[in-house]
Parts: C-alpha cells; structure tokens; sequence
C-alpha cells in the first residue's frame, strides 16, 4: 500500500499545499468539503493518503 502525503495530493489536483489541508479540516468538522478521502496518520501529525483510494476518488470526479 503506497501512501501519499498533502503535496502528492496537491500536484496531482493542480490545487494548494493549503487547499488539501483545509479540505481535511472541513471533512473532520463536518463541513462542506471536496475531497472526499480519510486520511491515514503517521504519528500524531502527518496525515497520508492511500494511493489507490485517492485514485479511485479521481476516477469517481473526473468523468471524461
């Protein structure tokens, strides 16, 4: 299982390091948010993502 930190995420959005973080915190709080995936934490503070959830979620956003 390969796992993906917030600026992985970013690049691949074309989006923010800060955007992905805010986006986190709206999906912890319960807020309107867009991307939809849980992160996994290393340690307290390092929120990762798994590869291929953050794949499957692209495939769901992105119709062609």
């Amino acid at each position: 299982m390969k796992l993906i930190n917030d600026t992985e995420i970013a690049e691949q959005l074309g989006m923010s390091e800060s955007w992905v973080r805010v986006q986190r915190h709206k999906r912890k709080h319960g807020e309107d948010h867009w991307l939809a995936i849980d992160p996994i934490y290393v340690g307290e503070r390092c929120p990762r993502y798994r590869q291929d959830m953050f794949d499957c979620f692209m495939e769901t956003v992105c119709v062609t």
